[in-house]
């Protein structure tokens, strides 16, 4: 649905919900860009999405897909890209695994199964005792 918003900055600037979503996406979510593109300020970019149900749900639509889009790139790191030669042997990495994108993806994804970093808290008498451990245990 296409409508037309009305900046605060001039009361004869309009400016199409569709313009809005086309720049929102080639800055890829960030606001700010966006708002200097669109020649107004971020408060107003915030107001629009508090009056405009359509537009903030096309917002969150385009987040959506960049977190995915994110998402996708993380397992290629995870992953890595191997050079194959014609025989099907891996002789080399393009991009190697990355040992920290696994770790990343484990304590944000895998929180159900144990993967989390996670404080300990111990109260004996009067001394107050912080441990640190990892998703290892070790401390």
């Amino acid at each position: 649905m296409k409508s037309k918003i009305r900046s605060n900055r001039s009361n004869t600037k309009k400016i199409d919900s569709e313009k809005i979503l086309d720049v929102y996406e080639k800055k890829q979510g960030n606001v700010t860009e966006t708002a200097k593109a669109l020649n107004i300020n971020r408060k107003t970019f915030y107001e629009w999405l508090k009056e405009d149900a359509n537009l903030k749900e096309e917002i969150e639509l385009i987040d959506d897909s960049l977190l995915d889009f994110a998402e996708s790139q993380l397992r290629i790191l995870m992953r890595g890209i191997p050079k194959i030669d014609v025989e099907g042997k891996l002789i080399d990495w393009t991009v190697k695994p990355d040992n920290a994108s696994i770790i990343f993806y484990l304590k944000t994804k895998g929180k159900k199964r144990g993967y989390i970093e996670r404080t300990e808290h111990e109260l004996t008498g009067d001394k107050f005792i912080i441990s640190w451990k990892d998703a290892d245990g070790k401390s």
